[in-house]
């Protein structure tokens, strides 16, 4: 959130859009950010306009006050927040971020069970062999593990969790489902 808006929580933001128009930008329609902001704005019954942009574009509109607000993965803003010139308010993973311990989630400020990521993955072809995936999941754990790699996605604000093949493929069934609903309740269009 850019300084010069007055809430300093979730709660206050929610107040505030009740008696001034706000807008938001994001990193574009049908993003993680935006999907996850369109999901609030329905369960806060939140009143603000969403004002889609390219990722650096986003926050160049935020610090220079085009927007007040806006919903972009950690780790573009996280240089930005630590020099002062975005105030975060919420994190949207049903824990708080290792990058910002001191930002609470959007499920501790009123939105229990609140659980939006912007997350990654890596898929293959189908058909391809268990032995082959099983090896690729191993080894790509395995280099998420190194203290190179950790080093580097703290740097990035990015927190990451190990999966086994079984445990991303029911994530992905519980995911994709849930964005398509996204989509269709926020009006996105593919243009």
């Amino acid at each position: 959130m850019h300084p010069s808006v007055p809430a300093k929580s979730l709660q206050e933001l929610i107040k505030l859009s009740r008696s001034h128009p706000l807008a938001y930008a994001s990193p574009g329609i049908g993003t993680s950010p935006h999907l996850s902001m369109e999901r609030l704005k329905t369960l806060a019954k939140l009143d603000i306009t969403h004002v889609p942009y390219q990722p650096a574009q986003a926050v160049t509109a935020l610090i220079g006050g085009e927007t007040p607000v806006l919903s972009i993965s950690v780790s573009i803003q996280l240089p930005h927040i630590k020099a002062g010139k975005i105030r975060a308010l919420a994190v949207t993973s049903a824990q708080r971020a290792a990058s910002l311990p001191d930002v609470p989630t959007v499920a501790e400020q009123g939105f229990k069970g609140y659980d939006e990521l912007n997350w990654f993955g890596i898929f293959g072809p189908a058909g391809m062999p268990a032995a082959t995936a099983g090896r690729l999941n191993t080894e790509i754990n395995r280099a998420l593990e190194s203290p190179d790699v950790r080093e580097k996605l703290g740097q990035l604000g990015l927190d990451f969790r190990r999966n086994s093949l079984a445990e991303f493929a029911a994530f992905v069934r519980v995911e994709v489902p849930k964005q398509a609903k996204a989509v269709k309740d926020s009006g996105a269009k593919v243009e």
